[in-house]
């Protein structure tokens, strides 16, 4: 397996791409117009750590990233070939990792029922309470690109954002939601004619 040249890429443009997943979602985009039918072959090309933190410089976890997505396109009857032998598409994948806080304030006021009950958290029984909770999180992205080799466009992508604080369950989750996404690919004649028609109302709005 061609092992992944590490390259980097500022972090907003990643959030340019998948700001609006929240973690642990999973999307997919795609070309409605390729031909699909003509795709069997794939290479690897670039792994690229946008948030720089040295994940791609690691051999170990290059390789099980590589095996990772590998592994979803063969389950989707594709080969894998050489970066130098001709292929149909070419894999990029963009991986980052930061630190993100959540912040969620809980509220009790005195129309809301818990229970069926009124709470109570006012007049003789206490104050209006409000308790804010932070949590601290890591949270990890990737997207897989397909691309067609010939004329360097786009032809499919997948997002996946995930909660890494549990990095060996945080793994299984992302192969599960990941292979339910790639069984989406290729996409069907109803999936390509409402991503027509989804586009179409972009253009319409730009």
């Amino acid at each position: 397996m061609p092992p992944f040249r590490p390259r980097t890429l500022a972090l907003p443009s990643l959030l340019l791409l998948a700001g609006a997943l929240l973690p642990g979602k999973t999307k997919n985009d795609f070309d409605p117009d390729a031909d699909y039918s003509k795709l069997a072959t794939f290479s690897l090309v670039a792994g690229i750590d946008l948030s720089k933190t040295g994940i791609m410089d690691d051999p170990e976890k290059r390789m099980r990233i590589a095996n990772f997505v590998s592994g979803i396109l063969e389950r989707r009857g594709m080969q894998e070939v050489p970066r130098d032998a001709p292929h149909d598409l070419a894999v990029r994948v963009w991986v980052a990792v930061r630190n993100r806080e959540s912040v969620t304030t809980v509220g009790f006021s005195s129309t809301a029922m818990w229970g069926g009950y009124d709470p109570f958290w006012y007049g003789p029984w206490g104050y209006w309470y409000e308790q804010t909770i932070v949590e601290n999180y890591i949270e990890g992205t990737l997207i897989i690109d397909l691309l067609n080799p010939q004329n360097k466009e786009l032809v499919w992508r997948t997002y996946l954002k995930r909660d890494l604080k549990d990095r060996e369950k945080a793994y299984d989750q992302m192969k599960k939601e990941l292979d339910k996404a790639f069984r989406e690919f290729p996409p069907s004649e109803k999936d390509k004619g409402e991503k027509r028609r989804e586009r179409q109302r972009l253009m319409a709005k730009q």
